[in-house]
């Protein structure tokens, strides 16, 4: 199990998967119009309500804002490299995120969220070294999680090499990247990489990388939150497909 807390959050939740919920908890104290609105949507959708006392919301989510409202979930279900290949033929002109060794929970939450708002196609993580889908993730990915393919693969070298042989060019994002990456052509089949927070890309997926890719920035900064990186690129690959069709 997992969960969500927070008004925003849990509206989103069951409203685009519903069959992922538990439970939905709400505070007995707090009687409101949202809080009675989520009410009704959940008993619609058939999923149990239990109220509770303050203290024990808030034990329930670690002391976070929940403002009265908590959803136990099912866990995530993230899909393979075998159902990965299986989906690759369906998709016209894919577009994949690849997001390596990403530890802050929020990063990979917002990654998600700016994935779904692009249009990904995939999302790749590899099984290790990738912080786990925990209630900050489901938070800050505000239910898009629930819409995005996501793979989870054992050796993510072996799947981007068949990537490659299958027509896809790999863009890797690298603060020292040879090219800026308004100068790289993202209108065919990609995949836009991403790596550690501290670390960046590990050496080996650079060297599979087609193009290595800069975001210039001012010299007072020294580089950018991944997630801030990651919707530059992606919309910048919207861009250029939109423009293009």
């Amino acid at each position: 199990m997992t969960s969500v807390f927070g008004f925003h959050s849990v509206k989103e939740q069951l409203t685009r998967a519903p069959e992922r919920v538990h439970r939905l908890v709400v505070l007995k104290e707090r009687r409101d119009r949202r809080r009675d609105e989520l009410i009704a949507q959940a008993k619609t959708e058939a999923i149990r309500v239990q109220y509770v006392s303050r203290p024990a919301l808030d034990r329930m989510c670690d002391g976070g804002n929940h403002q009265g409202v908590y959803l136990e979930l099912h866990a995530v279900e993230l899909a393979t490299e075998q159902d990965l290949h299986e989906k690759f033929d369906a998709w016209v002109n894919p577009l994949i995120l690849v997001l390596e060794d990403i530890q802050d929970p929020g990063n990979l939450g917002a990654c998600f969220r700016t994935a779904a708002a692009a249009g990904v196609d995939a999302i790749l993580l590899p099984k290790n070294r990738t912080a786990p889908l925990n209630p900050t993730v489901l938070k800050t990915a505000s239910g898009t999680v629930n819409s995005l393919f996501i793979a989870q693969v054992s050796n993510l070298a072996r799947t981007l090499e068949n990537l490659k042989e299958k027509g896809v060019w790999l863009v890797g994002a690298d603060s020292e990247g040879s090219q800026p990456y308004l100068d790289v052509d993202l209108t065919g089949p990609i995949a836009i990489l991403f790596g550690n927070e501290d670390t960046g890309l590990r050496r080996l997926t650079k060297d599979l990388c087609d193009y290595l890719v800069r975001i210039p920035i001012s010299d007072s900064v020294e580089s950018l939150n991944v997630s801030v990186a990651n919707g530059i690129l992606l919309f910048e690959a919207k861009r250029q497909r939109s423009a293009q069709s």
